[in-house]
């Protein structure tokens, strides 16, 4: 079979090499998109148990979901301690469980 490159005659088994390389790439950088996407969806879920201060639930779940929180570090301190059990929870549900133990509200915006 011959193959031919832009009507200038038949592709030599370099110019088939050289296409295959570049199939083979494209098709890799598709592949870690793709799984970058899929960890980027499963870190949003959330085991955790612990009770302790505002500040040491807000780091364990930057540890899980790489989402950064901000925020008065005075008012964080203020705050009672907190109780928290969850099992592969969604972050956005974990979030709601922890501030409905305090007077504070919280707005989750992308990752920082």
């Amino acid at each position: 079979m011959n193959y031919y490159y832009f009507g200038r005659g038949p592709l030599t088994w370099q110019g088939r090499f050289i296409r295959g390389v570049f199939k083979f790439c494209c098709l890799l950088m598709l592949l870690i998109a793709m799984q970058g996407y899929t960890l980027h969806a499963n870190a949003q879920r959330v085991t955790l148990k612990l009770k302790g201060k505002l500040e040491q639930v807000l780091s364990e779940l930057t540890e899980q979901t790489g989402y950064g929180f901000v925020g008065d570090s005075r008012l964080l301190r203020d705050v009672g301690e907190i109780s928290i059990d969850v099992s592969n929870e969604n972050l956005e549900t974990v979030l709601q469980k922890v501030f409905a133990q305090t007077n504070m509200v919280y707005t989750l915006e992308d990752r920082i």
